[in-house]
């Protein structure tokens, strides 16, 4: 097989190299240039702004299999020089299993060409290669396409900050008193301003945080944190809501086995989700009802319920916090999917309508090597979410049923 890459490019040239000795052995040769040699099977064009006259009617181009390398904010370039949709391209910077892919399938529509009699055999495989090479190209679009999206959000979030952090910062120079005095009722919207800012600054670092996932590194700043302030700070946010509807608020939070290390305020944004959550689906007059205590987990098959009632004399090596409401039960989407950033809700069925606060926190938990889930109850729902007392020891992530 005779390869012709268009212009000198070291590295693109060296992985192509790579990627013919691999296949091929000593079956294929490479030629570097800008002229059609005679007899080349594959034409690999490493696209640069300006080539479009180039292209345009090239017969380098029209009687050879061609390969477009190309940025992607120079695809609209190309396919208008080339005259039609290009869909044998591969995005810059160059993978080498993308590369692979491709010339594995132009050696199989090599092969077939002048043979009409090609067996079924042939056919099986050269669709196998059409499928192994869409796969490959939309794989590499999915990457640009995740890596524009965290840079949007990055910037998005940065843009809302400065604006929130001056609200903020207005709100209690206001509460303060130093600009004149101020009357309960209005202390207490600015105080519900206030609150309503801080909850939308962290709702939009949410965003990055889940945008970014498993991409970003993670080293919480862990602390040994008092589990029942984090609690009451969540209720004091959540004050307002509970007030106008009502709610009873049952807190039970038994004392941990052993210090609960953790980052302090990504624990009090779990908290707080989870209660703002439970108070929105409650009904006028309902409850939430808080329990926390010490369980013991198995590493390898997860929690287990039955093993903390029985009894047994290994020691707790977790703390289970409970948030139970009196709110509709979780009928879609699947208990499984409940905590994924994407998730498609059908109308009526909004139990999930926390938007990407349930996917912050399963983000957070994971973080600090613990788990989180949901399940119905006789007269609600129940989130629950187990934490180590060994900061960075991973619980098993087993099935629901495991924490049941």
């Amino acid at each position: 097989m005779h390869v012709v890459l268009n212009r000198s490019n070291d590295l693109l040239e060296q992985l192509v190299r790579d990627a013919l000795a691999d296949i091929f052995g000593d079956g294929a040769t490479l030629t570097v240039s800008s002229k059609a040699p005679a007899g080349a099977d594959l034409v690999i064009w490493d696209f640069q702004p300006g080539d479009s006259a180039a292209l345009s009617g090239n017969e380098f181009v029209s009687k050879s299999l061609t390969l477009f390398v190309a940025s992607e904010s120079d695809l609209w370039e190309l396919e208008s020089a080339v005259g039609q949709p290009v869909t044998n391209v591969i995005l810059k910077p160059v993978e080498a299993a993308a590369l692979s892919a491709f010339l594995q399938a132009a050696s199989s529509a090599q092969a077939r060409q002048g043979r009409p009699w090609a067996s079924t055999l042939d056919s099986l495989r050269a669709q196998r290669d059409d499928l192994l090479r869409a796969l490959m190209q939309a794989n590499v679009r999915l990457q640009e396409f995740g890596r524009d999206r965290t840079i949007f959000l990055t910037r998005a979030v940065h843009d809302f900050q400065a604006p929130l952090s001056a609200l903020t910062g207005y709100c209690g120079l206001l509460l303060s008193g130093r600009l004149g005095p101020v009357s309960e009722q209005q202390r207490e919207v600015l105080g519900r301003m206030r609150q309503s800012a801080v909850h939308l600054s962290e709702l939009t670092e949410g965003m990055l945080d889940v945008s970014a996932g498993l991409r970003a590194e993670f080293a919480p700043a862990v602390e040994e944190v008092d589990l029942r302030e984090c609690v009451q700070k969540a209720l004091d946010r959540a004050r307002p809501v509970i007030e106008e509807k009502s709610l009873d608020i049952s807190i039970d939070l038994a004392a941990p086995a052993g210090p609960v290390r953790i980052d302090a305020s990504r624990l009090g944004q779990v908290c707080c989700t989870l209660v703002e959550n439970a108070c929105r689906f409650s009904p006028r007059g309902g409850y939430l009802e808080i329990a926390g205590y010490p369980v013991r987990a198995d590493y390898r098959t997860g929690f287990s319920a039955a093993a903390r009632q029985s009894g047994e004399p290994e020691p707790p090596n977790c703390y289970r916090l409970d948030f139970r409401d009196a709110g509709p039960e979780i009928r879609w989407p699947p208990m499984a999917d409940i905590f994924e950033e994407h998730i498609s809700v059908s109308p009526g069925y909004d139990r999930a309508g926390a938007g990407l606060g349930l996917a912050t926190c399963r983000m957070i938990i994971a973080q600090h090597g613990g788990d989180i889930w949901a399940e119905n109850s006789e007269s609600g729902a129940v989130f629950s979410f187990v934490l180590p007392f060994a900061a960075g020891k991973a619980i098993h992530a087993g099935s629901q049923a495991a924490y049941a």
